[in-house]
């Protein structure tokens, strides 16, 4: 039997060879001996390509030894783009900006498809200067799989030539201008340019950066006037102008992807103050909204060549002090009036941070009645000042801090504890926090030293 098997086994090792033998061996797939330019002379699909390398002076570069990656758009490409633009291809030609536009088209060395898709590339700086974005659809099945570079698609890569590759894109790719001439080219940021302007913070957003801006729109700095009953001219004439536009900005590049994977939840803002930041069905990408306080970003990662712009759909006001922020609430005068009687308005506009359970104005017309006693009698009561440091704890402590670290009291200023209670439905989908026998009614008003929490009740040590 073993003799059998061992005889079987050497026929079947020389039929494999016989076969072998009448199969041509397919050789490796052998570099061009054309180098970048006469391979897309040759090519015939990138007439305008060659004309605008050579009327750039860049011919000689692009005949270099290299090794150079050249995302080559083809004449259709051009086609578009000049029509996209309004523009003759004498006009194109003979821009100031040809040579900057053809050199964004190349990368140093040899990136081929299969490096971008295997090793994972999502971006490469270019001979320009400034970086293309690359992405990969369908990684793991190659007759769906698609890389874009930017916003073209790579309809045929790997063209070898004798220095470098070639890829053949569908678009033309236009190098990003900085933050101030990208939004001033979208049209639709012409109140944030004036007030960048008038603020006189256009040279830092014009800056190396990077910087990441929130950028809201024309309509949401109407829907901010109409808010306010503020003209454009009152905004702009405001002394605040410059800290709310500097509360849009963040130091360093921060893109969509980054919020998502790196599950960022605030930022530090050049204002100084932090926004916070909270992702909606973050791996839904058709359903995913990214939230910057109250404010939806409505398009994100606008790349500038010294940063990126996220377009929201709201102003963003920084937070003012807890003093502030209740004084313009409007509905806790009698707090404020009881805070500057007690002599503690310095420690509630200090660095903290602190966290100040506040009573409403109704919250105290209920105690007076329930104590029969007026306002003035309360004001000059010698417990004031303890009623009102039993409302405050050390500390930034968040609704989201109570809930998911199951908080049951919390020690106050006065000395004594307040007892904490969180009540959650179904999947803790909406959750009610009781402060003793009080009720949270507004959660989380967040402010420059700490945070906020309405009670509709006041606390008695």
């Amino acid at each position: 039997m073993y003799r059998s098997l061992k005889m079987l086994t050497v026929v079947l090792v020389l039929l494999v060879a016989m076969i072998a033998l009448t199969i041509p061996v397919a050789s490796a797939q052998t570099v061009q001996s054309n180098d970048i330019v006469d391979t897309a002379i040759g090519a015939g699909d990138f007439t305008v390509l060659v004309e605008a390398v050579q009327k750039a002076g860049l011919e000689g570069a692009l005949r270099g030894p290299g090794p150079l990656t050249v995302f080559a758009p083809t004449d259709q490409a051009f086609v578009d783009l000049l029509d996209e633009l309004g523009l003759t291809k004498e006009q194109l030609l003979n821009s100031p900006d040809l040579e900057d536009i053809l050199l964004y088209h190349v990368v140093a060395g040899n990136v081929m498809s299969r490096d971008i898709v295997f090793k994972n590339i999502t971006s490469a700086t270019t001979l320009q200067g400034s970086d293309v974005s690359i992405s990969v659809k369908c990684r793991w099945f190659p007759r769906f799989r698609t890389i874009t570079v930017n916003e073209s698609q790579v309809i045929t890569p790997d063209i070898k030539c004798s220095n470098g590759v070639i890829h053949v894109i569908d678009k033309v790719l236009i190098p990003p201008k900085d933050i101030v001439d990208t939004a001033i080219g979208a049209g639709s940021f012409t109140v944030l340019v004036e007030a960048v302007q008038k603020a006189g913070l256009e040279g830092a957003l014009r800056g190396p950066g990077p910087l990441t801006v929130f950028a809201p729109t024309d309509q949401a700095f109407v829907d901010l006037l109409d808010e306010l009953g503020l003209t454009k001219e009152q905004l702009l004439d405001s002394p605040d102008l410059k800290d709310i536009l500097l509360y849009h900005v963040v130091s360093g590049k921060v893109m969509s992807r980054d919020i998502i994977s790196n599950k960022i939840t605030s930022a530090t803002t050049l204002q100084g103050s932090d926004v916070a930041i909270a992702v909606e069905y973050p791996w839904f990408p058709m359903c995913r909204t990214i939230m910057v306080n109250d404010a939806n970003v409505i398009a994100a990662d606008i790349v500038c060549s010294n940063g990126v712009i996220h377009v929201i759909d709201k102003v963003l006001i920084p937070p003012k002090d807890i003093v502030d922020t209740a004084i313009g609430a409007g509905s806790f005068t009698v707090l404020v009036e009881a805070v500057q009687k007690a002599g503690l308005e310095g420690a509630l506009r200090g660095p903290g941070p602190l966290t100040v359970f506040a009573p409403t104005d109704q919250a105290f017309v209920d105690l007076l009645n329930e104590l029969c006693l007026t306002k003035e009698q309360l004001l000059n009561s010698p417990d004031l000042k303890n009623i009102l440091l039993y409302h405050v704890v050390s500390g930034e402590v968040t609704s989201k801090y109570i809930i998911d670290n199951d908080i049951t009291a919390a020690t106050t200023l006065q000395g004594n504890n307040v007892g904490i209670n969180v009540q959650c439905c179904w999947m803790s989908t909406c959750c009610t926090i009781m402060v003793n026998y009080a009720e949270v009614i507004t959660p989380d008003i967040m402010c420059s030293n700490g945070v906020i929490h309405v009670i509709d009740k006041v606390l008695i040590p």
